[in-house]
């Protein structure tokens, strides 16, 4: 893709010109980048800090996450014919099956060229002299647009909570949000804070495909009481499996 230098600055890198810029490669990032590219015929660059696309569906991939939206309504309705070939198995998408999808999707529009990944933004300054916005990334390097899309979301800032002594705990630490690939939870004893939808044992004590019965992990759901200062927590259930 051709790019255009427009000046230099005193951060030492060039800054390169595009017609729009769109932060986040989830749903709403792919979905602006075809829009704007396709449909409009602007040039258009999309950054995510993340190492692939899919958004919150990135990087939540802890066990048992799916979407609470059916199969049949949670797909791109501008790609019609694709929502009709895809194979959907489950009533809900898990998110495997929705991280599959949109990379088919990407591929098939030919979308990834315009993605740029593993770059995050941490500035964005708007010129009105010039009526342009100055974009600066992580490594330095900095951007140009007349327009400026943010598509990151709800679920884009990791809440981690303050809680007393957390700096010295010595196990192993898991968020949702930011799932490794490599966790491993099977026969040891689990704290989950957080009661709701992500945080309910449910979803990690049913993944019977996961853990053989003998191989549970034992699971304990944590969350703040009402009243009680933010970042205190005590134990209200416990699930034994």
């Amino acid at each position: 893709m051709t790019t255009t230098v427009l000046a230099k600055r005193s951060v030492g890198t060039d800054v390169i010109n595009y017609d729009a810029i769109v932060i986040g490669a989830g749903f709403g990032g792919i979905y602006m980048l075809k829009k704007l590219r396709d449909e409009l015929g602007l040039k258009v660059r999309a950054f995510d800090k993340a190492g692939g696309i899919g958004g919150t569906w990135y990087w939540n991939r802890y066990p048992g996450a799916l979407s609470d939206s059916e199969s049949f309504v949670y797909c791109f309705s501008w790609d019609r014919e694709l929502c009709q070939e895809w194979d959907i198995t489950t009533r809900y998408l898990t998110q495997p099956q929705i991280l599959s999808y949109l990379n088919h999707a990407v591929d098939r529009h030919d979308l990834r060229r315009d993605i740029q990944l593993e770059t995050g933004i941490t500035a964005a300054v708007f010129d009105e002299q010039s009526s342009r916005w100055l974009v600066t990334a992580d490594d330095g390097r900095q951007y140009s647009a007349k327009y400026l899309v943010t598509a990151l979301g709800l679920l884009s800032a990791t809440n981690v909570p303050k809680i007393k002594g957390l700096d010295q705990f010595r196990g192993s630490m898991y968020h949702t949000a930011n799932w490794p690939a490599d966790a491993v939870l099977e026969g040891k004893r689990v704290g989950v804070i957080g009661t709701g939808s992500t945080g309910s044992p449910g979803h990690y004590r049913d993944r019977t495909d996961r853990w053989p019965p003998d191989r549970f992990p034992t699971l304990c759901a944590v969350h703040r009481a009402g009243g009680q200062r933010s970042g205190q927590s005590r134990i209200r259930r416990r699930y034994q499996t």
